[in-house]
């Protein structure tokens, strides 16, 4: 699990600003900017890997749930053209 103080400081780190506008840092850059990931990663890595069958299955279920949001939200595919599988 990533406590809320966590979600808040990478949240953070995502934020560029640019000629006044801000904006949000690609993934690429973020890792560039945040040097280890593994100190931000390392709890979530080892919170997945010790989940059980009902944790798997729930999370299998959240991610179904955000594949239809995704598509519910951009029925025509325009800001994300790929495909979404669901796990």
């Amino acid at each position: 699990m990533i406590w809320r103080v966590e979600q808040r400081g990478i949240g953070e780190r995502m934020i560029t600003t640019e000629e006044g506008k801000s904006g949000c840092r690609g993934y690429g850059s973020f890792l560039d900017t945040t040097g280890d990931t593994d100190t931000w990663l390392a709890p979530l890595r080892r919170d997945l890997e010790n989940l059980d069958e009902s944790g798997r299955r729930r999370l299998r279920e959240l991610q179904h749930l955000l594949v239809d949001l995704v598509e519910r939200l951009d029925p025509a595919k325009k800001i994300n053209p790929r495909e979404l599988t669901r796990a």
